[in-house]
């Protein structure tokens, strides 16, 4: 028997990114930020990650930073969950 659903590429729901950005950013941020958990790095930037819906997600994010005056150092995509 065959198992077509094996055969159909899977749609996920969320994809894991991981942003750098330049100096500390308060934690005050994170419901705006939600659902990023923001960690203080020990050189002084900030790690944002969690997973966003779709990459139109990620834009609004990267809008969001830019409106902040933030310098993004890196974004990196993950697997998706």
């Amino acid at each position: 028997m065959n198992d077509s659903s094996s055969d159909t590429p899977h749609k996920s729901s969320s994809i894991f990114y991981i942003i750098r950005i330049e100096d500390h950013l308060s934690s005050t941020w994170e419901d705006w930020l939600d659902p990023l958990t923001i960690t203080l790095e020990s050189d002084g930037t900030t790690t944002l990650h969690g997973p966003l819906p779709d990459q139109s997600a990620m834009v609004g994010l990267i809008k969001k930073l830019n409106g902040m005056t933030l310098k993004i150092l890196m974004i990196e995509r993950l697997k998706s969950i």
